[in-house]
């Protein structure tokens, strides 16, 4: 047990892994390749850390969803701060109705506009930007090796608040 927990911890070490009892080595390549991106923008702007909330007058807070081929990325912004809640959630059934359904049900009184946006190639950034312009939406936007959401601004995004 002992010879088989280090002989992991060496594979680790070297960037590689076992899959199927074989060697593979680990890449830094990103495997967001393809999804779609169900985006609601805010009528408000608020605080996560100064618990409050305002109507928005420019930069609106927005509730996102990536839907990946197996999992699902749940990105709240909020304006004030720039502040960023990301979850990832396996993929249920029917996940762009699901996600749909609870946005209404949760933010319903304060979805401003809700864009469903396709992309089929997220390695592309010309590809990115083409389906936010085509959308009419600003081409702000950044990409982790998981999900890929839209800035309502320039501005750097940063998770600086925890949700009790």
């Amino acid at each position: 047990m002992k010879t088989l927990w280090l002989s992991t911890l060496i594979l680790l070490l070297m960037g590689c892994s076992k899959k199927n009892g074989n060697v593979v080595k680990r890449t830094n390549k990103t495997h967001l390749q393809q999804g779609t991106l169900l985006l609601s923008i805010l009528n408000v702007e608020s605080s996560y850390l100064k618990n409050m909330e305002k109507p928005a007058r420019g930069i609106p807070d927005t509730l996102q969803w990536w839907i990946g081929k197996d999992e699902s990325w749940r990105i709240k912004t909020f304006a004030m701060d720039h502040d960023i809640h990301i979850y990832r959630l396996d993929n249920v059934n029917d996940p762009l109705k699901y996600f749909k359904k609870n946005n209404e049900k949760h933010y319903g009184d304060v979805i401003l506009k809700t864009y469903v946006l396709e992309f089929s190639d997220v390695s592309s950034d010309e590809d990115i930007k083409k389906v936010f312009k085509e959308a009419s939406l600003r081409q702000y936007y950044e990409k982790t090796n998981n999900f890929l959401f839209w800035k309502p601004d320039k501005r750097k995004y940063k998770t600086q608040s925890k949700p009790k």
